[in-house]
């Protein structure tokens, strides 16, 4: 495949990431648990939460692993390791320390009725203090929605260091993974495989979000890392995802109906496993339609895709705290109403494009003022 920009994948990570934006607003207003809940929930908001939820990650780490493999084709594994370490660990270190202590305050304060001022939050997670609820049980601190930073991190490094001994691993592993990813295995054999983790990994680790024990979602987020890595170069994979995009929407659609009847259905499915399967084909089915959508019909740049790209990590950072502590404040304040799911969502965007631009204004000032220093 061409080393030339793919605008069809440009496409598809500002679309993974405005989906996370929006799959969590969803969650404060949804009757779905979330570290903050407002008192008016809108139970429609259940069909997006349920739909999105099982694929909307997985889209991400197979987009972050296309990045990886066109970065790997321009730099050593030990440049890799170097520039992607850079890339990941500045900003993860900056959301821990100024943007997990805000969002544990909300959660606290606002969703468990914790009395406690935000200086007790942070006292407590800087010193790794036990907070004890009133009912005895005592909170576990994880890092929120940066984890996804420190699981990529890892995941990089992991293949990076592998790539680094092994240097012919990349052409024969792209060659074996673009062999076996075609026709309908690409939609069946991905399935499966996250059929039978779910049913083995997920009853005994659950998801939980923290790096050294999270043996599901590791299951499930490093091989859509590495199947974005190793497929990027295959025109059989590119060529089936748009050949099998529409059965492969229909196949989510189907299982989402399923999620939404074990969701609605009073007790539930009686028969789990059809639950569990109707999981895995929507986690993997909507990513082969999303990116083959996009490969069909996504042929030319745009601005305003170029420009929301270079701001992605930028909004990644600040989505979760922003939307958290504004509808606190908005609950607080008694302004919740019906439309404050609408509000919040434009809030928090409008919030992270000012935030950006203000980021790109610092850099440029930065820059120039060390250029005129030499």
């Amino acid at each position: 495949m061409p080393d030339q920009r793919r605008v069809d994948l440009d496409f598809v990570r500002v679309i993974a990431f405005g989906v996370l934006v929006l799959y969590h607003v969803s969650m404060i207003y949804s009757t779905h648990h979330f570290v903050f809940k407002a008192r008016l929930q809108v139970p429609g908001l259940d069909v997006f939460a349920l739909f999105t939820h099982p694929w909307r990650m997985s889209l991400i780490f197979f987009i972050s692993g296309v990045a990886t493999a066109f970065i790997s084709k321009k730099v050593s594994p030990g440049a890799l390791m170097r520039r992607r370490s850079r890339q990941l660990s500045v900003p993860l270190f900056l959301g821990l320390v100024f943007l997990v202590p805000p969002q544990l305050y909300v959660q606290f304060v606002g969703n468990e009725g914790m009395r406690m001022t935000f200086g007790d939050v942070v006292r407590n997670y800087f010193t790794l203090g036990e907070l004890a609820h009133p009912t005895g049980n005592i909170f576990h601190i994880y890092m929120y929605h940066v984890w996804y930073l420190a699981y990529l991190l890892i995941y990089t490094l992991i293949l990076a260091s592998v790539l680094s001994v092994l240097p012919a691993v990349t052409g024969k592993l792209s060659l074996a993974a673009g062999a076996i990813m075609r026709g309908p295995n690409l939609v069946l054999l991905p399935v499966y495989y996250l059929f039978v983790v779910r049913m083995i990994l997920e009853p005994i680790f659950g998801e939980s979000l923290v790096l050294v024990n999270d043996w599901y979602a590791h299951a499930v987020y490093m091989p859509m890392f590495l199947f974005g890595f190793f497929l990027t170069g295959s025109e059989d994979f590119w060529n089936g995802v748009s050949r099998y995009r529409r059965i492969a929407l229909t196949m989510a659609v189907i299982g989402a109906a399923v999620l939404l009847t074990d969701h609605y259905a009073p007790g539930g499915l009686r028969y789990q496993g059809l639950k569990i399967a109707a999981y895995a084909v929507v986690q993997w089915s909507a990513v082969v339609a999303v990116l083959g959508f996009a490969r069909t019909h996504v042929v030319r740049r745009s601005p305003t895709i170029d420009y929301l790209n270079r701001g992605i990590l930028t909004y990644y950072l600040l989505h979760q705290p922003v939307m958290l502590l504004f509808a606190h404040w908005l609950q607080a304040n008694g302004l919740e109403n019906g439309s404050s799911a609408l509000v919040v969502t434009l809030y928090t965007g409008l919030f992270c494009v000012i935030a950006f631009e203000l980021v790109r204004a610092l850099r440029g000032a930065v820059v120039q003022t060390v250029a005129t220093d030499r």
